[in-house]
């Protein structure tokens, strides 16, 4: 979200939105984590859980339970703003499962726990994932399996 401040006038622009997406579609504006990277958040095991979506690839990738699953229907978060009020998020270094004020929830466990978008390194990689904050870490998809990073960066809402 971005304030607006113009003659007078405050308010607050929302500038992201989730579009659904599949067969490795990336809608125009797509927020990107990293070159070809993108944030998506998917369904699995009845949880939203924030995704990975990259280029060439035909699915969306969540870490869940020690494991990288490839889901083909998903969500791709886009930049909706108007332009000339900034882009509305940032992209902030956490560490040890801690997450900013106004972090961009992307989804839910099965005990309500939220979700919270983060990307990080694995292998030489740029990496969207999801941090746990009671695990005090991050977790990641890639290359099959679900990768832990106490270090990592969390996507917030904000000037």
């Amino acid at each position: 979200m971005s304030k607006v401040k113009h003659a007078g006038h405050k308010g607050i622009e929302i500038c992201v939105s989730w579009q659904p997406a599949k067969d490795g579609h990336i809608p125009p504006n797509a927020i990107e984590a990293a070159p070809g990277c993108f944030v998506g958040r998917a369904k699995h095991e009845d949880c939203w859980i924030p995704a990975k979506v990259a280029e060439g690839h035909t699915n969306a990738y969540v870490p869940y339970d020690g494991k990288e699953h490839s889901i083909p229907e998903y969500e791709v978060l886009v930049c909706s703003e108007i332009g000339c009020y900034g882009k509305g998020y940032k992209w902030v270094r956490k560490d040890s499962g801690d997450v900013p004020k106004k972090a961009l929830v992307a989804g839910r466990e099965k005990n309500d726990e939220p979700l919270y978008v983060a990307r990080g390194e694995v292998d030489g990689e740029m990496c969207v994932g999801k941090v746990h904050k009671n695990h005090h870490c991050a977790y990641f998809p890639y290359g099959g399996t679900e990768h832990s990073s106490e270090e990592y960066e969390v996507l917030v809402l904000g000037e």
